[in-house]
């Protein structure tokens, strides 16, 4: 197999959801067009069809398929064979081109460019359920005046950089690939320059990439890529005249291909919508005057830039009505307030007690604003202990005694915490009838309310302070999508997380029943939907993990609840189904907000899924006072669909920043570009949707490098969570033996779902660099005490099995076929003979891609292989054929 023609077919097996398809075009056959010279174009035609197959055994057609017939061929071209050129090429010299050899300097020149080079994968939004034909076409008609390939091309790398966040792009073109460096300050005439330079550079080195690649060991198939113009000049060869007429169409492996007239793309990846935005943008770039710095070209008209930030971008004004947080609790005096194990406080006691406490901090010499340590776990006395806090002017500090002694006296420090309240305290002062405020103490809407801090994942804890009027907006702004009443809201957040205090200021405003669950209940589904059943819980709320949980352990539980709200991480993506089937008509509520903007800042309220069920669940639009932009490093809006940093903005930011931090404030905290306040810069990585709607791609600073493909591990965790048995699963890169892999942790419902099951599933999701290698299943993941996932606490996975001295190779074939398994998507570590082929996409594909690669590492003739064959068993047999090691 030559190397074109395999890696044409790898791509396929490699890729099979990519644009791969046969082309049907025609052949005008004209000038001295003679018996003799029809009949030999004939048999030409007959000897292209029936050649020797090139393909060995994926299925997949491995020649031409023509007819002549009035002066006309009707060609079919398998993509795995060529191209339409090449078929031409084939007419009119008897064979199709073949690669040259490759000289020590186009082996140079590749391997300078493969060198960490990392392809530039789109964010994708097409329908991963098309069973047709996979390829869409965009006729977008001739580029902007002056126009050449390198203007193209630049136009295309300036798009690619905004859209994937990527300053060194690889991007295929018709020659092999080229490399280009982007910079904002860069001119887009100082670009189109390199740009012609390096297709100039690709031109010399055409056909000895593939060589290269192997040569390398480093497989880059670039997803975005340069077309020329369909070319349909005549060819002229034997007396005859050849005129192709070929449709526009995209090549191989590719998610995006651009050319001068039309863009074809994988409809599987890519909607029509997405390419239409982007080709729009290409011709914005190419208009723009060549001295304009690359940071300054348009990607959007007015008309978008102010439907972004008028309509978008904010919804409604902000719901607060001045009250201090504790003056919103209101409910009837002998209605039942709090719930926790056998606990049950009614609005009168709830008030009293708190009242209690209010005066006690006072007499202790509580100044207002000051921070008050609230070392309680979940219980009613929790509730107590907050709302006496804030009773007495002061700023209440969640010290969760679950939490390390070491982080709660940092946290008790850091917030210079003299006071520190208990239920031992509270339960004393109600023991002894202590008495209680005379007079409600004057607070301020503009007072601090509470200080929260922040995971330390990025360093130390950063403590967020929020004030009275952030709090009581972000709850106000709640009575518009929650539907009511609050009769037993379930509220499962820990007590230093702030979405508890979403649920108990919602709940308690609004005359309802807050339901905490108790340490041992919480980690518990059995125990929470017994919880729940007890209390008659009708709104439920937690991270998805915790809501998926229940939903499997008891859904008829859960059949009768109003409302379901889920936060604090992503939603999987078959989460909405599951909820609507168990729950019949329950409003979901995927919601999204930082500590930084009090608890919420969107929300979307989820439909029940159709024919697109296991999409991506958007994070919504802004609630009311809340601002949601989408912008670039430079705080620059961003149009529709380009990724960008979700900046936040509007009534429930934290103005006053982190406490005792300024530098910390002044980075994250930013002056509003679009108007007044403060924006915060939240570090995750957002996309508007065209109906308004923002989509969560992940953490800006996540993403891994795969075998020189940028992944972004939420994106494998998503497509592993439509497996219809995958509850959850988180993926972290992680070296596994010599090689860097990723490993995929899962938890499934009912009986363990097996590696080859997996590895087919995400194979026929995902593109191979993303197909995890390493699986490992738990019985559930772990979660912090806020029910996040805990990934610190994430089993490393096992190095690699050996089969002892035995199993280690001695040979160099054997040193050459571990080689070769080791290359594979899927395949772990080979560390030694009892490596096994794997059933990569759930089929022949695999086996059949070893088969292939054998043949051209070895020549003919090479064993029957299939999954789960070792490396071992496949080196005796060849040399048991006698095949010679080359």
């Amino acid at each position: 197999m030559s190397a074109r023609r395999r890696r044409l077919w790898e791509q396929r097996v490699l890729d099979p959801s990519g644009p791969w398809h046969d082309i049907n075009f025609t052949v005008d056959v004209t000038g001295g067009a003679d018996r003799a010279r029809l009949s030999r174009l004939t048999a030409l035609l007959h000897d292209l069809a029936t050649g020797p197959a090139t393909e060995p055994e994926g299925g997949f057609p491995a020649t031409p398929s023509a007819r002549l017939e009035d002066g006309v061929v009707t060609a079919t071209v398998p993509a795995m064979w060529g191209t339409p050129d090449d078929f031409v090429h084939a007419l009119a010299t008897g064979a199709p081109p073949d690669d040259r050899d490759a000289t020590l300097a186009d082996l140079d020149h590749w391997a300078e460019k493969l060198a960490d080079a990392v392809d530039p994968r789109l964010p994708e939004d097409g329908d991963a359920t098309k069973d047709t034909g996979p390829a869409g076409v965009l006729a977008f008609g001739d580029a902007p005046a002056g126009a050449d390939d390198g203007l193209l091309l630049a136009a295309l790398a300036v798009v690619a950089w905004r859209w994937t966040r990527l300053t060194d792009l690889a991007i295929g073109v018709p020659e092999g690939l080229v490399r280009l460096e982007v910079d904002a300050g860069t001119p887009l005439g100082e670009l189109t320059r390199r740009a012609r330079e390096a297709r100039a550079a690709a031109a010399r080195h055409a056909g000895t990439l593939e060589r290269a690649m192997e040569e390398s060991r480093v497989r880059l198939i670039p997803s975005l890529r340069l077309m020329d113009a369909v070319r349909d000049a005549p060819v002229h060869a034997n007396g005859l005249t050849l005129t192709p007429h070929v449709p526009p169409h995209g090549p191989v492996g590719s998610t995006l291909a651009v050319g001068p007239a039309h863009a074809a793309y994988d409809a599987r990846r890519l909607s029509a919508g997405t390419v239409e935005r982007i080709v729009a943008q290409m011709r914005m770039v190419m208009g723009a005057a060549p001295d304009t710095p690359l940071g300054a070209l348009p990607l959007m008209e007015p008309a978008e830039r102010t439907t972004i930030l008028t309509g978008f971008s904010a919804t409604a004004p902000a719901a607060g009505d001045g009250r201090a947080l504790h003056e919103i609790v209101d409910g009837p005096p002998d209605a039942t307030a709090v719930v926790c194990g056998d606990d049950r406080l009614t609005y009168r006691d709830l008030d009293r007690r708190s009242d209690r406490l209010a005066r006690y901090l006072l007499d202790a010499g509580v100044r207002r604003q000051e921070v008050v340590g609230v070392g309680i776990g979940r219980s009613a006395d929790l509730v107590t202990g907050f709302l006496g806090v804030l009773k007495a002017g002061a700023a209440y500090l969640p010290l969760d005694p679950g939490y390390p002694p070491d982080r709660l006296e940092f946290m008790r420090a850091d917030a210079k915490a003299g006071t520190i309240v208990t239920g031992e305290l509270i339960a004393r002062l109600d023991a002894a009838g202590a008495p209680g405020l005379d007079e409600p103490v004057a607070v301020n809407e503009a007072d601090l309310a509470y200080v929260i801090y922040t995971s330390g994942s990025t360093g130390a804890p950063k403590g967020v302070q929020v004030e009275h009027r952030q709090i009581v907006n972000s709850t106000a702004a709640r009575y518009s999508v929650f539907p009511g009443p609050y009769d037993s809201y379930l509220a499962l957040a820990g007590p230093a997380f702030d979405a508890l205090g979403a649920g108990i200021y919602l709940t308690l405003s609004r005359g309802g029943t807050l339901v905490l669950p108790t340490d041992d209940e919480v980690t518990d589904p059995w125990s929470l939907a017994k919880l729940a059943d007890r209390e008659r819980v009708t709104h439920f709320d937690g991270v998805p993990a915790q809501y998926a949980a229940v939903l499997d352990a008891a859904p008829d539980v859960l059949a009768g609840i109003r409302c379901a709200v889920v936060a604090g991480e992503a939603c999987p993506p078959g989460l909405p189904a599951r909820h609507f089937d168990v729950t019949g008509d329950a409003v979901l509520i995927n919601e999204y907000g930082p500590t930084e903007a009090t608890v919420w800042a969107l929300c979307h309220t989820c439909e029940r899924p159709s024919g697109t069920a296991g999409r991506r669940v958007p994070i919504g639009r802004p609630v009311a006072g809340a601002l949601a932009f989408v912008l670039d490093d430079g705080l620059n809006p961003l149009p529709i669909g380009v990724p960008g940093e979700l900046c936040i903005g509007g009534a429930g930011v934290a103005v006053r920043g982190y406490l005792g931090r300024p530098e910390a404030s002044a980075e994250r905290f930013v002056a509003n570009p679009f108007g007044e306040g403060l924006l915060y810069r939240t570090g995750d990585m957002v996309r508007w949707r065209p109906d308004g709607t923002v989509d969560f791609l992940g953490r800006i600073d996540q993403q891994v490098k795969i075998r020189g493909y940028r992944v972004e591990p939420g994106e494998v965790e998503a497509a592993l969570q439509r497996h219809p048995r995958v509850r959850e699963a988180a993926v972290v890169p992680a070296r596994v033996g010599d090689h860097m892999r990723l490993v995929a942790y899962v938890a499934t419902a009912g009986p363990s779902v097996a590696d080859a099951e997996l590895t087919a599933f995400a194979g026929s999701r995902l593109p191979a660099h993303m197909v995890p290698g390493v699986w490992i299943r738990l019985p559930h993941l772990p979660r912090t005490r806020n029910g996040k996932l805990n990934r610190a606490a994430l089993p490393p996975p096992r190095p690699p099995a050996r089969g002892g001295a035995s199993a280690a190779p001695r040979t160099p074939l054997q040193h050459a076929v571990l080689d070769l398994l080791g290359s594979l998507p899927g395949a772990g570590t080979a560390a030694d003979l009892t490596a096994e082929v794997p059933a990569w996409a759930g089929s022949r594909y695999g086996p059949a891609l070893v088969t292939a690669l054998l043949r051209d590492r070895f020549g003919d003739p090479v064993p029957h292989v299939s999954a789960g064959d070792t490396a071992r068993r496949i080196a005796a047999e060849l040399r048991r054929l006698g095949t010679p090691l080359q």
